[in-house]
């Protein structure tokens, strides 16, 4: 049995990251800021974020809770550039200089027991396939908290069950916990990930609820998919060429 860590995006389709010190720092900031949208958001102080389903009370859709707090996370900026600063090493290293992000931060919040997510799935097509997406978790996230992988080797069994159009959501967990991977991921971790990896949650069997963040990057400069550029991303660092480029452009 392969650890965790030792999956790599470049073979593996994924990969488990280590966030350094200042990174932590910054994820420390972003989820304080979530704790207050959510707190606000149900007039309690301070909640914990793995303990939100014990608020089922007082939160009548589940749902517009959610999209409430992603429209206050993307009315503040802070935290798209937090989010930069925490990846920003790694992006450099895949893509250069010339980065472009996801224009909206989507949040997925899953509670004990809750059924309603993503069937296995990979992003491209439609996507770029020269994207990455990036999971970053609120609270740690192990076992049923975390997600399924499926590397490369994998992608022609995934692809017959899919086709047999004879699966439910228990037999999708039963084929996953034999042919994925389920790493364990910490508050302090992320998972990178190609668009092209077959991924998706399994249902939540512990006793805290799931928060995490994901959000895609590219080269500005490389092929889009059916979600195109300034549509669906919008620039976030540039190359001195860039730069000096646009700026003459201007004159």
């Amino acid at each position: 049995m392969r650890k965790s860590n030792s999956y790599k995006l470049i073979t593996d389709g994924f990969e488990l990251i280590k966030m350094k010190k200042e990174s932590l720092f910054h994820l420390n900031k972003i989820k304080n800021l979530i704790i207050n949208f959510a707190s606000n958001e149900i007039n309690k102080k301070n909640i914990k974020l793995e303990k939100i389903h014990l608020f089922n009370k007082q939160i009548d859709d589940f749902n517009i809770f959610r999209l409430n707090i992603i429209k206050k996370i993307n009315k503040n900026q802070t935290i798209q550039n937090l989010l930069f600063q925490i990846l920003s090493d790694k992006l450099h290293i895949l893509f250069g200089s010339d980065i472009s992000v996801q224009k909206n931060v989507n949040l997925v919040i899953q509670r004990p027991d809750d059924d309603s997510r993503a069937i296995i799935h990979a992003d491209a097509p439609p996507e770029s396939p020269y994207q990455v997406n990036f999971w970053i978790p609120l609270v740690n996230c192990e076992n049923t908290m975390s997600m399924y992988f499926f590397t490369p080797d994998k992608n022609k069994k995934v692809k017959k069950f899919l086709n047999s159009k004879n699966y439910q959501s228990n037999k999708m967990d039963i084929f996953s916990k034999k042919s994925g991977v389920n790493p364990s991921v910490k508050y302090g971790q992320y998972v990178i990930f190609s668009p092209e990896t077959w991924h998706h949650p399994p249902v939540n069997k512990e006793n805290n609820t799931r928060w995490a963040i994901n959000i895609r990057y590219k080269n500005t400069f490389s092929p889009y998919g059916k979600k195109g550029y300034l549509d669906y991303y919008k620039p976030i660092s540039f190359s001195e060429i860039t730069t000096f480029t646009l700026n003459n452009d201007k004159k």
